[in-house]
Order: C-alpha cells, then sequence, then structure tokens
C-alpha cells in the first residue's frame, strides 16, 4: 500500500480511499494539507526544488510582489510510499502594510484614529488584528478605503495591533500581517492610604502637596 498524488491533486491511498490534498496561502505563509504516512516534503518553486525538506506543511517568509509557482511532493523513508509532484500553485503574495502611531492624538477615553498605513497596491480590503489586554484576538475587515484602525484602550495593559492587505482577486493573495504596534494604557494614579493631601496649616499661602501611588 502507497500514496499517490495525481495531477489533478488528490492524494490516493493504492486501494480505495482517496484524500483531498490543498495548496494555500495564509496570513502570508504557504501551507498545504498533510498526508498520512509522509515524513517530510519536498517544495518545487517556479520549475526549481528546493534543497530544504520540510517537515511542517508550511513555507514561511515567501517573497511579496512577485509572481511565483509552486508545487508540493510528500517523501516518506517507507519504500511503500511514493507520490509524483503536485498540481502547480499560482501565488502573488500582496506587501504588507507599513503601520504608524500617531502621537499627536490624546485618546482621553475616546475613539482615535491613531493607527494608520500606507496603500498597498492590488488590495480590496484591510484586516485589524487586535489582541486586548486579557489576551483575547479578534479580527477587524475593513474596507480599501480605511487605511486607519481607532481604538479607545479602555482598559488597562498592552493591546498589540497587527494590519494585514487582503484581496478578492483570485490571482493575489493577502498579505503577512505588519508589524506589531503594543499600545499601553497605564493605570490612573491613585492616592495614598495617608498623607494624600499635605499642607502647612501656619502658612496657607505656600499651597499643599498631593501624594499618589507609584503607576
Amino acid at each position: 500500500i502507497g500514496y499517490y498524488l495525481a495531477s489533478n491533486a488528490t492524494f490516493a491511498l493504492l486501494e480505495d480511499v482517496n484524500v483531498d490534498f490543498n495548496i494555500f496561502v495564509e496570513d502570508g505563509t504557504l501551507k498545504w494539507t498533510a498526508v498520512p504516512g509522509a515524513d517530510a516534503y519536498k517544495i518545487m518553486q517556479n520549475g526549481a526544488v528546493r534543497s530544504e525538506e520540510y517537515t511542517k506543511c508550511e513555507l514561511e517568509n515567501i517573497a511579496s510582489n512577485t509572481q511565483l509557482r509552486f508545487q508540493i511532493m510528500p517523501i516518506s523513508k517507507d519504500s511503500a510510499f511514493f507520490s509524483d509532484w503536485s498540481a502547480e500553485k499560482n501565488v502573488f503574495l500582496l506587501n504588507a502594510p507599513v503601520i504608524e502611531w500617531n502621537d499627536d492624538m490624546s485618546h482621553e477615553g475616546q475613539e482615535m484614529e491613531s493607527i494608520t498605513w500606507n496603500t498597498v497596491e492590488g488590495a480590496t480590503g484591510y484586516t485589524a488584528k487586535v489582541t486586548t489586554p486579557d489576551g483575547f484576538t479578534s479580527e477587524y475587515n475593513l474596507p480599501e478605503t480605511q487605511r486607519f484602525y481607532k481604538n479607545a484602550y479602555l482598559a488597562t495593559g498592552d493591546y498589540i495591533i497587527q494590519i494585514k492587505a487582503t484581496s478578492t482577486s483570485t490571482d493575489k493573495d493577502d498579505s503577512k500581517y505588519s508589524d506589531k504596534i503594543v499600545v499601553t494604557r497605564l493605570e490612573a494614579p491613585r492616592a495614598t492610604d495617608g498623607n494624600y493631601i499635605v499642607s502647612d496649616a501656619r502658612d496657607v499661602q505656600k499651597g499643599f502637596s498631593v501624594t499618589f501611588r507609584s503607576v
């Protein structure tokens, strides 16, 4: 018993079981379906076989804004296992946005457009990935014309924001996520337990001192 990759990109167990095989791009990384029995995978890129064998079903750091062609071949130490190259997958990865933080905007509990990014050629939209201080991650789909993300950052702690360019075109793939911007919301100062406001009753014109706990 062995596995064979037919030209239609379907791995078939030689007896009677077919396992669908798919090559796809996710967040700027090339990925493919795991093949039962495979110890590793070979990758052909633009007609040339890469020297490395890959034990994970993914290839990171692929070039953006460049037309690429990929084929995958599973390999195994078991002599009963054999395969051909998969069908070719065309990939054109959009450039990742370059994001910036605007220090001039003071939030004061209001949503401000403090994170912005450049226009990515070929993008039909953008996705903002936001991790809040409680560790929860959400993704927000934004239209092509919106190149800002706004948030009031009301909870104390770190917010992690990344942006990727997206495309609905069949000949373009979503970019990888941008570099991270970490926004830290500090706690408000709190009064000390004692001697919060101190003044000299003998000379009130000197004013008074207010003491807070350090943040």
